[in-house]
């Protein structure tokens, strides 16, 4: 599926996400052409298609018993209207593949006492699984947070059995900081907690 690209710098998200601006990452190994676009309703087919297989959604927490193109569209749009919340759709080579978000920021900047939030990634395309895709498009991500945004911590929220994000968050430098144990949807889940502070991401070794 095919998108065109899009370019926010005059549009409704960006005017009220301050500092907002598409990304792009340019360092992958591979030489992979991978943009980080603003979100849109036009993408609701492509995100429902990734949700309604299973292990596309298994790590993220979430019931995705009953899903639609409507209640995807729903979703999308809250996503847009929100501003607790910074999204981009991930963009490979034309094709987008999935998206990341630094979402939560005013319960965590209330938390810790700083301009804080949660970042948070979705591989959709399970065709490009395992070639290291979130781990550049988080770095981007949080080069800008850091940089631009004006965040002063990041955390992330990983199922304890997602051994792969787990690996990646940590190759960027992030450091465990908690557990947690939850019961939604009928089971029960185990978190780790994982932190990474502008100073600790200034002074990291290169990625």
């Amino acid at each position: 599926m095919m998108n065109a690209a899009k370019t926010p710098d005059s549009s409704a998200y960006s005017f009220n996400h301050p500092n907002y601006r598409e990304l792009e990452v340019r360092d992958h190994p591979d030489g992979f052409a991978i943009r980080l676009i603003e979100p849109d309703l036009s993408y609701a087919p492509a995100s429902l298609a990734w949700l309604a297989q299973e292990e596309v959604g298994q790590h993220m927490g979430a019931d995705f018993s009953d899903l639609s193109l409507e209640g995807e569209q729903r979703r999308l749009q809250e996503v847009i209207d929100s501003t607790d919340q910074y999204n981009w759709m991930i963009e490979l080579d034309g094709n987008v593949i999935g998206n990341s978000c630094i979402n939560s920021i005013e319960e965590q900047s209330k938390k810790y006492g700083c301009k804080a939030g949660s970042i948070a990634i979705l591989i959709g395309d399970k065709n490009v699984w395992g070639k290291k895709i979130a781990r550049y498009v988080n770095k981007a991500m949080i080069d800008w947070a850091f940089n631009e945004g004006g965040f002063d911590e990041l955390y992330a929220r990983i199922m304890e059995e997602n051994i792969s994000s787990m690996k990646s968050f940590a190759a960027l430098g992030f450091e465990l900081s908690d557990t947690e144990i939850e019961s939604a949807h009928g089971k029960e889940m185990h978190w780790n907690h994982y932190k990474m502070t502008k100073d600790m991401w200034l002074n990291r070794s290169v990625v």
